[in-house]
């Protein structure tokens, strides 16, 4: 009875391994959301979109960010928010930023003009 109980013991852990969604590496890199080794160049990587929240309740609305692989657009922006993922900051062309709301581009980086601000140092009497 006992060889059974073990075989069957091994075969379950080895099961569960198998699909283990993290994975940290001998030299510390780690991977959540896939057990391949992270990208190259890369120490840490999350695999699919990720949700920031306060707690693990039912979320509403929460900072995310999106698991794009390439360009994004102004319906799937990489930095959104959950519950309104048609709203944030997509990439859609190198070294341009655009800004979307309701999945409608509002402004891109190349239509922007940089205002500098100087503070203002004032004088007690």
């Amino acid at each position: 009875m006992k060889k059974y109980t073990l075989t069957i013991g091994i075969a379950l852990m080895l099961s569960v391994a198998s699909f283990a969604q993290i994975k940290v590496q001998s030299d510390g890199k780690t991977t959540i959301g896939s057990t391949a080794t992270p990208s190259s160049g890369f120490k840490f990587q999350i695999v699919g979109q990720s949700a920031f929240t306060a707690t693990n309740t039912s979320i509403t609305s929460a900072a995310m960010i999106r698991g794009n692989n390439g360009y994004s657009t102004a319906t799937t922006p990489d930095f959104t928010y959950y519950g309104d993922t048609t709203t944030g900051i997509f990439h859609y062309a190198q070294s341009i930023l655009g800004f979307t709301t309701a999945g409608s581009e509002k402004q891109d980086s190349t239509q922007m003009e940089i205002l500098e601000f100087q503070p203002q140092h004032h004088q007690q009497d």
